[in-house]
């Protein structure tokens, strides 16, 4: 794997060149990699660093995360790990601020293979102090340190509550796309005050039909405007006018 290969000698260098000679067959160097939700995007990474006079930096954005309640936010990690001794059922421990926030386990290397290991932690809002401990239960952990810094509030994501067909929302909607889509043909260019709010509240409307379904504060604010425009009694006059007399307005 070329990648995997061309990873060896950057995480060998990253962040530990400034740091105090581990023995000789302990060491685990990591690089630290943030992704989208995708899984494969990269949003950022650093070394994890043994030295706490060089401690890299990862920035993110609430907006990234996979999850986002209480302020903590949920984010993809991989840890690409070089260890010089052979690894077999390793866990490693996260901790932000000293609160554990991962602990992926089950981890089997070669030494000197490159190895990723992914795990979700949920980031605090603002500044987390990271503690990365590699190899955590082995007979010689090692502890690096990354600073990650999320912007936003990492408040719970609103969950979005939608007007479908088979509900009598939908109905009211499908009645006045119908009403709506007959007037903006028969009153075209008949120079009505009221012809231009209605061709836009049709193009909402038929938008929402061909969708198959509409957010509920979209279906009220596009509604409001259909009562209004049921309100004016220029537009029911022209509508009765051209609806036959069994159909109604």
């Amino acid at each position: 794997m070329k990648f995997a290969l061309s990873l060896i000698p950057l995480l060998l260098a990253a962040g530990l060149a400034h740091a105090a000679e581990p023995a000789p067959g302990t060491e685990i160097n990591a690089l630290m990699r943030v992704m989208k939700k995708d899984g494969s995007t990269l949003i950022a990474q650093a070394p994890v660093s043994r030295n706490l006079s060089f401690i890299p930096v990862i920035r993110l954005n609430a907006a990234d995360a996979l999850v986002a309640a209480n302020g903590r936010c949920a984010f993809n990690v991989k840890l690409d790990e070089v260890s010089g001794h052979a690894l077999s059922g390793s866990v490693d421990r996260l901790y932000s601020n000293d609160t554990l926030i991962a602990q992926p386990g089950g981890i089997h290397a070669e030494a000197g293979q490159l190895t990723t290991v992914w795990t979700q932690p949920y980031f605090f809002a603002g500044r987390n102090n990271l503690r990365v401990v590699l190899d955590a239960d082995g007979a010689t952990p090692v502890t690096g340190w990354v600073r990650v810094e999320v912007a936003g509030t990492c408040a719970a994501m609103p969950v979005a509550v939608w007007v479908k067909p088979g509900s009598g929302d939908w109905n009211a909607l499908y009645n006045a796309f119908g009403y709506s889509n007959y007037g903006t043909r028969q009153l075209k260019g008949k120079g009505l005050g009221f012809y231009d709010e209605l061709a836009s509240i049709n193009a909402a409307l038929t938008a929402a039909v061909k969708a198959g379904r509409i957010e509920r504060p979209a279906w009220e604010a596009l509604m409001n405007r259909w009562n209004a425009l049921l309100a004016n009694p220029d537009f029911v006059a022209a509508m009765k006018a051209i609806v036959p007399s069994k159909g109604g307005i």
